[in-house]
C-alpha cells in the first residue's frame, strides 16, 4: 500500500473532517461514534498534519463541545458562578468619584 499525508482536520467539524479524511486517503474516527455526524469541532488529531501513515490508516480525532461552550469559541469574561450577563468585577470600568463637585453648582 502507498502512503497518505494526514491532513489538517482541527477546527473543522466532524462531517467536514471525515469528507477530508476521504479525499486524503486516511480513514477518520473517534471515540464517541462516526465523526460525520458530530456537528462539533474537531480540536486535537492524532497523529498529526502532515504526517504520512498508510493508505486508509486511521486519524483519532477529539471534539469540542458545539455551540457558545465549543473551547476553540472565545470565554466569557465571567466566571461560571456568575450570573448570566454580570460583568467580573475585574473588567468594570472604574467609578469616578468628583470630590470637589458642590450640591446645586453645575459641572
Amino acid at each position: 500500500m502507498s502512503g497518505a499525508m494526514v491532513p489538517a482536520l482541527v477546527g473543522l467539524t466532524g462531517a467536514d473532517a471525515a469528507a477530508l479524511g476521504l479525499e486524503s486517503g486516511v480513514v477518520v474516527v473517534s471515540d464517541i461514534g462516526n465523526p460525520a455526524d458530530v456537528a462539533a469541532a474537531v480540536v486535537d488529531q492524532d497523529p498529526k498534519a502532515g504526517f504520512d501513515i498508510e493508505r486508509g490508516g486511521r486519524v483519532r480525532v477529539t471534539f469540542g463541545r458545539s455551540g457558545p461552550e465549543d473551547p476553540v469559541s472565545p470565554r466569557p469574561l465571567t466566571s461560571p458562578d456568575e450570573a448570566p450577563g454580570e460583568v467580573h468585577p475585574h473588567d468594570k470600568p472604574d467609578a469616578l468619584q468628583l470630590v470637589d463637585d458642590r450640591p446645586g453648582e453645575p459641572t
